[in-house]
């Protein structure tokens, strides 16, 4: 189970909600274990209700053609509210003894009863039967279709009141339980040995499409989905988005290294700085002066300090350290089953940390005309300090 249930429950008491429904795909499978399809396949609407008493059963909305799915990913949550029969045709020659247990699932629920055709109307039925439509529901909003999801809801849970609850879900993520990190400590080290092959690819005077290309081969080995490689050389890698070129590196050039990729559900995010060749003094005080700012931020971290204290911690440390100029909109973010996961190391997010957060920090110098100066790890915020996730040297890697 990814879900942090203890949490979910205190916030859903806090908040003096009856349930939780999610219907981000995301969050259904945060909630339920429930597969997210590949973002090509035409994902049918699930939902998945949390009741706030633990003696009611958590439920999915699930169309009827879905059931083989939930019955193949064993998803910890068992009841189930269909909708929208299926239509399958049966030769006479095939019996359903013969069947498998997938397709005798969508088989009888093609037969009997008619199902609701729309999934408002399942969980409808859900709640009324476990006693709670006419009571206090908060709704995940963020997976509702536009621009009418939100009131199509409404007109159809009659006897409800909803409360908009995209927000109260992201603050039960915020904090991982064990499975979570266990699955972020290894997803960690995949994303590393995207790292190793890029760096290799580059000693071989690969372009920056290569290495990246290196990157995403080596992820798929481990096991793992890459999803961002952000590889750039010299005054290329100033620009923080711009896809890879078939540009070579050359003596003397800065390189930038940022990754991300996801396993098993969950992100991983890594950043590191390269140069060809010897740096130069300048170069080399850059890197150390972010190092350094990187350093004093996961120092600082522990239950609750304020991210907007780290902001300006790692900007004035990094200006003392090197770079007196130094500047950026943000030093880090909470990650999970999102990179940016519902929090912002800024000088806005005025949030205190909590035991259990996961954390990526990186505080990053742009500078035009020579280059990017990255050092982000991933860590996660203990009860005396912090615990690293990221296993790569942290160092201005000389190749």
């Amino acid at each position: 189970m990814y879900l942090n249930r203890d949490r979910a429950h205190a916030i859903m008491k806090e908040a003096g909600l009856d349930a939780l429904v999610a219907t981000h795909l995301r969050n259904v499978t945060y909630f339920s274990d429930y597969p997210q399809m590949h973002e090509c396949t035409l994902t049918p609407t699930v939902f998945a209700v949390l009741p706030a008493d633990p003696a009611i059963p958590p439920f999915l909305v699930l169309r009827a053609a879905s059931l083989p799915v939930h019955h193949q990913e064993k998803c910890w949550i068992r009841d189930v509210e269909v909708y929208s029969k299926p239509f399958v045709c049966l030769p006479d020659s095939v019996k359903p003894s013969a069947m498998t247990t997938e397709e005798r699932l969508i088989y009888q629920a093609s037969k009997g009863v008619d199902l609701p055709a729309k999934p408002v109307q399942a969980l409808r039925a859900g709640l009324e039967k476990r006693g709670l439509l006419k009571r206090r529901i908060g709704l995940d909003e963020s997976g509702l279709p536009q621009p009418r999801g939100w009131d199509e809801m409404i007109e159809g849970l009659t006897g409800a009141t909803l409360q908009p609850a995209a927000s109260l879900i992201s603050k039960v993520r915020l904090v991982k339980t064990r499975l979570e990190l266990r699955i972020m400590a290894e997803g960690a080290a995949v994303n590393e040995m995207g790292l190793k092959a890029c760096l290799a690819r580059i000693r071989r005077e690969g372009t920056e499409r290569e290495a990246a290309s290196a990157y995403r081969q080596a992820v798929w080995r481990g096991g793992g989905t890459p999803h961002f490689a952000n590889v750039g050389y010299g005054t290329r890698s100033a620009v923080p988005t711009k896809p890879p070129a078939a540009t070579r590196p050359r003596k003397g050039d800065v390189v930038k290294l940022d990754f991300n990729c996801l396993y098993n559900y969950y992100f991983a995010d890594l950043g590191r700085t390269a140069i060809i060749g010897r740096p130069s003094e300048k170069i080399r005080r850059y890197y150390a002066a972010v190092q350094t700012g990187l350093d004093e931020v996961k120092a600082a971290i522990r239950p609750g300090a304020r991210p907007a204290e780290l902001f300006h911690l790692a900007i004035e440390t990094v200006r003392k350290a090197g770079i007196p100029y130094f500047n950026t909109t943000y030093i880090g973010h909470a990650i999970g089953m999102w990179c940016y996961d519902g929090l912002a190391i800024n000088a806005m997010e005025d949030r205190p940390l909590e035991e259990g957060m996961v954390l990526n920090l990186e505080p990053t110098h742009y500078e035009l005309g020579l280059g990017a100066f990255h050092a982000e790890d991933t860590v996660v915020v203990t009860r005396t300090g912090h615990r690293s996730l990221s296993r790569a040297p942290l160092k201005l890697y000389e190749l």
